[in-house]
């Protein structure tokens, strides 16, 4: 069973067969000199390459709807009947007339265009995918319509060539896959690598947090004890002071208590003196 590719990858024509257009009044290869026309004629050359004419735009609306291309041998078929058509000064490559087959289809799909040359170019072209669509829908994957008139002794031949076309495009596409799938697996080894190295970068910035906190916790500790310390310290040479401070007081009051002593008793023994004297005074009066 083929696989049908999506469907802006085919060509874009519906309606009748394209009838050839003759070449445009204003075509530049009616007044070119041979030697401008070879160089006009080989792919890739030219001046003005880039653009795309009216003229041309209908004529490949035109081959695709004749040759309604599924596959890339289809669009080589629709490189070379467009090259070969007489209006044709440009020649273009499949990939060339492919990318700007898809690009008017997806511009007439989203619309809003009003010029009527452009819309009229526009609906050939939408005409010629419901053709693609319609050849898609069939399955039928032949390289040109012509194989439905070839004779019978032909068209094994051309089915041989259109399976091994088929076969080679198969393998091309299985080749691709692997090698996709190889790619991925590549990333997805590369992103285990990465995310594993991330995680052990994660783990030693993640020690060196612990131990620069382990760190600050204890010259936090240290600092603390010293403050305790010095706190001890100055608690102590209070008291200390305080004591000394007591001792100064207590030696003081005792030798003022000294003193007190001190002075009663001298004046104690004024006292007894004087009374001393008073009564030798008063025995020598008794004896007068």
């Amino acid at each position: 069973m083929s696989t049908v590719p999506p469907v802006e990858a085919m060509a874009v024509a519906v309606g009748d067969a394209a009838v050839p257009l003759p070449p445009p009044e204003d075509s530049v290869c009616e007044d070119a000199t041979p030697k401008k026309k070879a160089r006009l004629r080989t792919p890739g050359t030219g001046k003005g390459r880039k653009m795309f004419r009216p003229q041309e735009m209908e004529v490949l609306a035109n081959v695709v709807h004749e040759v309604r291309p599924l596959l890339s041998i289809h669009w080589d078929r629709v490189g070379e009947v467009y090259n070969s058509h007489p209006s044709i000064c440009f020649p273009r490559d499949a990939h060339s007339l492919r990318t700007k087959y898809i690009s008017i289809v997806r511009e007439a799909r989203r619309g809003g265009e009003e010029d009527e040359l452009k819309l009229s170019l526009q609906e050939k072209f939408l005409a010629a995918e419901k053709a693609i669509e319609a050849r898609a829908a069939a399955g039928d994957n032949r390289e040109t319509q012509e194989d439905e008139c070839m004779p019978d002794k032909e068209q094994p031949k051309a089915s041989r060539a259109s399976k091994s076309g088929h076969k080679e495009d198969a393998e091309g596409i299985w080749a691709i896959l692997q090698a996709i799938k190889a790619e991925r697996e590549t990333w997805k080894i590369l992103e285990e690598a990465r995310e594993e190295e991330r995680k052990k970068r994660e783990e030693v910035r993640e020690e060196e947090r612990r131990k620069l906190e382990e760190a600050r916790e204890e010259e936090r500790r240290k600092l603390e004890e010293a403050r305790e310390e010095e706190r001890r310290k100055r608690e102590d040479d209070r008291e200390e002071q305080k004591r000394k401070e007591r001792k100064i007081r207590d030696e003081e009051r005792r030798k003022d208590r000294e003193l007190e002593r001190q002075e009663r008793q001298a004046l104690l023994n004024v006292m007894l003196r004087l009374i001393g004297e008073d009564a030798s005074k008063m025995e020598l009066a008794k004896q007068k």
